[in-house]
């Protein structure tokens, strides 16, 4: 029990030097210890169970649909961006079919292949957390940023992978710095390899650690001793750091507002200057001897990072077809920009976040607080987290405590950056290096938020400012006091009790109000609503078409292909992807030619524009028995069929016929509304 609780005790000490030494031997003692352990496996067992209920829990249609159709199509012998335009790289298409393989065709087994990699997330993050303080308190910071993550939107989405890998890199660095192998960077690249893979924002993994290695070389450069100073090192790695902001500035180009520079650029600029005062500051060695081992880093990591993008890419060399992958995965996305660009919060939002401030960047103080002051820090604290918890299910309340953090990362970068130039000197190179790394990895991740800054993505990295944020307290206080203790039971009490009760990715979750959907592949909890309105579909296609048939569904409905198991006579799955020049033309001779015995328009897509009213009135015109399902227009070609509820078995209103008039896709929508 004293190694459990070591680090939340002790003697006070006026000098933080003392502080800094004694907090790095207890975090190495209780590393090894048989409490470690016992907490370690407690820890992993607790999100394993409070997991499991999220299993089943909601849906966005699009995104799994996406994911289950593309990996059906890899399954049927199809290679992503050669056959079908795949969202994202195309490693997680190969994944699904693995788990497709092995479970079952089923959006569940998405799901249980998320949860396993979830489970090998959470023993990482517990490793990353010994490094600020003992185990309970690394207990505490591993449950913090577990309940920020996955549970908020539990499906089997790239970003996720990119944070548990980016997760492994940074465990990997870390470990390169402790005993400095250059298989820890192999392996570290080898994580960032398979985030590529994932989704092209995995690049930003390996950004964050091209950068840490160039700080890693800064110190390594006063640990041997270096005694010159090369105005030649201090220009270059100043160019550095310039070009990746200029890269950033590039990437957000014109189309961002002031909102995403001060959420995105800023913490660019506040690393990038970090970097390069450091380098100026702390920098010994020339130039020859300073490139040589800072080359050979990077090419380890660089070999790493080439692996798994060399694997992945042997299909693609055998089938000669680099150029769709090119095309795929660098064009095509920069089509997203005009066609799924979501802003951040209103910048009145800043507001919230200056209690958040207060608690987290507080107290750097030399001087013994007394204890009047602790009293009052104490009550302060708990007070906050009282009233900020019990208040929580209050829908303005919650979003107040969510903006507070939401909006967080500019400042707390600014903020660790600022507290190590200031204390340069007294913080051990250790300590250093694990705040800054994960200041560069909350910094780079981050980037992930663009162009899309829905709520949801800002969980996609959460985990790593709140690594960050405990390495600071960790380097302020020395050692665990009450309110680090209070910050810690903050974030988890609030993500337990409000956080994941909502759908982030769609506002609030009704949780009252779902059912599981009945469909033979998928079981999910949905709203009842949307859970009648799909049922209702699959039926109407499965009705009037057989497996194997080809469907057509747009735009933006992936889901229906795969929810219904007809086959996708096209290479699309989100329209927005594809050249309007013909577009028209090419799938009305589509239908002609692959006698297409349903469509169903989905009136409301959530990032394309809705279906030109031309293809609308070509697909009218083939297809005149139409009928309206929540949202969707089914049209099939048969005529006077009575279909069957799929709940009740009751007989449903006929198929409605469409007019034949130069308007009929929007009197088809009136008529069928009104009879349905």
């Amino acid at each position: 029990m004293s190694s459990l609780l070591h680090g939340f005790s002790g003697k006070d000490e006026t000098q933080p030097e003392f502080a800094f030494q004694w907090a790095l031997a207890s975090i190495a003692t209780s590393r090894n210890t048989a409490s470690t352990l016992i907490v370690g496996i407690v820890v992993w067992c607790g999100c394993a169970l409070y997991l499991l209920p999220f299993v089943e829990r909601g849906w966005i249609a699009h995104d799994e649909g996406l994911l289950g159709h593309t990996a059906e199509r890899v399954v049927s012998g199809e290679l992503p961006h050669k056959d079908f335009d795949d969202t994202y790289t195309g490693g997680l298409a190969f994944l699904h079919s693995v788990s497709f393989r092995v479970l079952g065709t089923h959006l569940s087994s998405l799901r249980w292949t998320v949860f396993a990699a979830a489970m090998l997330f959470v023993p990482t993050l517990y490793l990353l957390a010994l490094r600020s303080g003992p185990p309970l308190a690394a207990g505490l910071v591993t449950l913090a940023c577990f309940t920020w993550s996955v549970p908020n939107y539990f499906a089997s989405m790239p970003s996720w992978y990119i944070l548990f890998l980016t997760v492994g890199s940074l465990y990997f660095l870390v470990r390169f710095v402790e005993s400095p192998s250059k298989k820890y960077l192999l392996l570290a690249g080898i994580c960032c390899g398979a985030a590529i893979l994932a989704k092209i924002s995995g690049l930003f993994a390996v950004a964050a650690g091209l950068l840490f290695l160039l700080y890693h070389d800064q110190v390594r450069s006063q640990k041997r001793n270096l005694q010159a100073r090369s105005c030649a090192v201090g220009l270059v790695s100043t160019v550095i750091v310039a070009a990746y902001c200029a890269m950033v500035a590039l990437i957000l180009g014109s189309s961002a507002d002031v909102r995403v520079w001060v959420n995105l650029f800023l913490p660019t600029l506040t690393v990038a200057l970090f970097l390069s005062w450091n380098e100026w500051k702390n920098g010994r060695g020339q130039l020859r001897e300073r490139a040589g081992s800072l080359i050979k880093d990077v090419v380890v990591f660089v070999v790493g990072v080439a692996i798994p993008v060399t694997v992945f890419l042997i299909p693609y060399a055998i089938t000669e077809s680099f150029e769709d992958v090119v095309h795929g995965v660098f064009i095509l996305p920069f089509q997203r920009l005009q066609n799924a660009a979501v802003s951040f919060p209103p910048f009145l939002g800043l507001f919230a976040t200056i209690p958040m401030v207060f608690f987290l960047f507080g107290g750097w103080k030399n001087s013994k607080l007394d204890d009047r002051d602790n009293l009052k820090i104490t009550l302060c604290v708990f007070a906050f987290i009282t009233v900020a918890i019990a208040l929580s299910g209050n829908w303005g309340v919650h979003r107040f405590i969510w903006l507070s953090v939401r909006l967080l990362p500019p400042l707390a970068i600014a903020a660790a950056a600022v507290f190590l130039v200031r204390h340069t000197e007294s913080v051990p190179e250790e300590k250093r290096e694990l705040i800054v790394l994960f200041m560069l990895g909350t910094a780079v991740l981050s980037m992930i938020q663009f162009p899309y800054a829905e709520d949801i993505y800002f969980c996609y990295f959460a985990p790593l400012l709140i690594l960050m944020v405990s390495q600071f307290r960790s380097a302020v206080a020395g050692r665990v006091y009450v309110r680090e203790v209070g910050i810690l039971l903050f974030f988890l009490f609030f993500a337990v009790t409000s956080l994941n009760h909502c759908y982030l990715a769609r506002d609030r979750f009704p949780e009252y109000d779902s059912v599981p959907m009945s469909l033979s592949r998928a079981a999910m909890n949905t709203r009842t609503t949307v859970a009648n309105e799909y049922q209702e579909v699959v039926n109407i296609i499965q009705n009037h078409s057989s497996p194997g048939d080809a469907i057509y569904a747009a735009p933006d409905c992936p889901e229906i292909y795969f929810l219904a198991d007809r086959r996708n006579p096209t290479r699309t799955m989100y329209d927005f992807f594809d050249a309007p020049e013909g577009r028209v033309e090419s799938l009305t001779a589509m239908l002609d030619d692959q006698r297409i015995n349903v469509v169903v328009v989905n009136m409301f897509p959530e990032f394309s524009e809705k279906m030109d009213k031309r293809l609308e009135n070509e697909v009218i015109k083939r297809l005149p028995q139409v009928r309206v399902v929540g949202r969707f227009i089914v049209a099939v070609r048969v005529s006077d069929v009575e279909l069957s509820h799929p709940h009740t078995g009751h007989p449903v209103s006929k198929m409605v016929t469409a007019p034949t008039s130069e308007n009929s896709a929007d009197e088809t929508t009136a008529s069928v509304t009104n009879e349905t």
